[in-house]
């Protein structure tokens, strides 16, 4: 019997999710989905996280536009590359300028005027949210699982890396020493995890 490589990372990826205290009612229904081979429902709300505080942060909260990502997100995360250095593990008060991924996703959300998971500032000084975090973000929502479905703006998530959408299947992101901030193509930028395309929701939660 064959065993298709994506059931079997969103499964682990699952387990891990349990292992650490995430819930929620559709994670078992996306892996079903994808054991299928049909993958999660775009715009499923795949909810893997409850962050303690986020709860209704963007309650009610609408889409960067119809059929668009944010843009202005897009423009704040490309005046970064090549200038911000990576660092794993992301910011410390030692190490001014370096980031990873989810700490400089979560830098450019709070330039763009949004909260970031859990509704706290952008704090330069710690990490923040996880890459994890922003794949159960209820500020944002999942609408595809291909590089095609992104939009300039919107959110490249996998499970252990996540960039932001600037265009023509591009994204920046803060990918390893060598790199730091910089453009890499969303399609099979992480071989063996599942990408969800989130675009972010402007609602209560975002910065006046």
């Amino acid at each position: 019997m064959s065993v298709k490589l994506a059931p079997v990372v969103v499964i682990g990826t699952g387990a891990l999710f349990v292992y650490s205290g995430i819930r929620g009612f559709s994670v078992l229904k996306a892996a079903q989905n994808v054991i299928r081979g049909s993958g999660p429902n775009v715009g499923q709300n795949v909810n893997l996280l409850s962050v303690p505080g986020n709860e209704g942060d963007f309650g009610g909260g609408n889409l960067g536009g119809p059929g668009s990502g944010t843009p202005s997100i897009a423009a704040n995360a490309q005046k970064y590359i090549g200038k911000l250095r990576y660092v794993f593990g992301g910011p410390n008060p030692a190490n001014p300028g370096t980031v990873d991924c989810s700490s400089f996703a979560s830098k450019v959300l709070a330039e763009s005027g949004v909260a970031n998971p859990g509704g706290a500032r952008y704090d330069p000084r710690t990490h923040g949210p996880t890459t994890l975090s922003y794949l159960g973000w209820n500020g944002a929502k999942t609408i595809g699982h291909n590089a095609s479905d992104a939009q300039p703006g919107d959110l490249c998530c996998w499970q252990t890396h996540m960039g932001i959408a600037i265009g023509n299947g591009s994204m920046v992101s803060a990918r390893d020493p060598a790199e730091g901030v910089g453009i890499d193509q969303i399609q099979g930028d992480m071989p063996g995890e599942f990408l969800f395309v989130r675009r972010v929701l402007f609602g209560t939660g975002g910065f006046s």
